[in-house]
């Protein structure tokens, strides 16, 4: 990242949103939390010096392990200030209309539906930590999900979370196939239902 290249991202396994907001006080400022990919395991970014500090203790007392991370996985806090900047001129001028179909916020996992709510949701996005458990309590109501890709680690995770919901993913052309070849079969079940 241009605007921090001296940030670094770190994967702490085992440890959960309750514990990195007790440790809070006694942290010095300069790390923020990222993602809380589920209930144990949570994604820090910062300078590299405070991250080591901070792994070093969590690794010792065995609180969690810690995998590095590519920046390009996101770092969703006040680290994205310059580049929401930088977006809001271009951001200005797009009209958002009120969507058909609505989009789940990363930061809550609230239905979004109205153009003023997804603007303002878009830029606020890049600056809060995106929520993954939110996110897929936000899906309870979906009877198909469709993963849009690369990989499938989130496809796992909800198939888990709702193993009686139909959850497709998207990775390649071919799977826009059988995407539509399982919905033709849901439609078919719902109109012999009907009937």
């Amino acid at each position: 990242m241009q605007a921090h290249p001296e940030l670094e991202l770190r994967c702490l396994q085992g440890f959960t949103m309750r514990q990195w907001q007790a440790l809070q006080p006694k942290m010095r400022s300069g790390l923020n939390l990222v993602a809380v990919d589920n209930l144990n395991q949570i994604w820090v970014a910062g300078q590299n010096a405070d991250l080591e500090k901070l792994t070093a203790g969590l690794v010792k007392d065995k609180l969690a392990k810690v995998k590095m991370q590519d920046l390009a996985y996101g770092i969703y806090s006040e680290f994205m200030l310059p580049v929401v900047e930088q977006f809001a001129p271009y951001l200005e001028k797009v009209d958002f209309k009120n969507l058909q179909i609505p989009v789940l916020s990363n930061i809550n996992g609230r239905a979004l539906k109205t153009g003023r709510i997804v603007k303002k949701e878009l830029t606020a996005q890049l600056l809060q930590p995106l929520n993954w458990p939110k996110v897929a309590q936000g899906l309870s109501d979906c009877d198909v999900i469709v993963e849009v890709g690369p990989g499938r680690a989130l496809m796992q995770s909800l198939q888990m979370l709702y193993p009686q919901k139909l959850v497709l993913e998207l990775n390649y052309e071919s799977d826009i196939f059988l995407i539509k070849e399982a919905m033709g079969l849901i439609l078919q079940d719902q109109t012999h239902e009907n009937q």
